[in-house]
């Protein structure tokens, strides 16, 4: 499976727990997703994965995944910068020869966010990914979206990313953004 999608849970030192969902009142909120199913969903009390794959493609054999994770808590401990630092500090133990686009930080819904880029060429499991990645801070928890491409990625697989990203949200609470109504 994406060895580089499964770090993300590997930096974090969470709390293991009962089963639960991102809190009531914030959620990410994303752009429709045509042609894509979940492959995988797991809520926990302090984390919430769901992962979406082209239809006809299995969360083991894919091009393109869509991955939604919510870390409760994590956003006391850690800013999406760091977030983003810290995943990046352990990309060479899956991608030895990966390159990176600088952090970029910023605010979604007024809360603070970062994204970045990473180009692998060959992950350690023997094949070439690379992935778009946001984190957003949210009251109680880290939200995290992440696009991720199997094989040689295009300017125009980055470009679909970043478009999609463009639409995610964070809803709270009293909301305006259409997205979230």
């Amino acid at each position: 499976m994406n060895r580089i999608w499964r770090l993300i849970p590997l930096l974090l030192v969470l709390p293991a727990a009962a089963l639960s969902a991102a809190p009531k009142g914030e959620r990410m909120v994303s752009p429709p997703l045509p042609g894509f199913v979940v492959g995988h969903s797991e809520n926990r009390r302090f984390k919430s994965t769901r992962v979406e794959i082209p239809v006809g493609e299995t969360a083991g054999n894919w091009t393109r995944m869509v991955t939604t994770q919510w870390f409760g808590k994590l956003s006391k401990r850690l800013d999406p910068v760091e977030y983003a630092d810290k995943m990046l500090e352990d990309l060479p133990k899956t991608c030895p020869d990966a390159s990176a686009s600088p952090v970029e930080s910023m605010k979604l819904a007024g809360r603070k966010a970062a994204r970045f880029k990473v180009v692998c060429p060959m992950t350690t499991s023997g094949y070439p990914e690379s992935f778009v990645l946001l984190a957003i801070a949210g009251k109680r928890g880290m939200y995290v979206k992440q696009i991720a491409f199997k094989g040689k990625a295009t300017s125009a697989d980055f470009l679909w990313a970043r478009k999609f990203l463009r639409g995610v949200e964070l809803c709270r609470n009293g909301s305006t953004a259409p997205a979230c109504q």
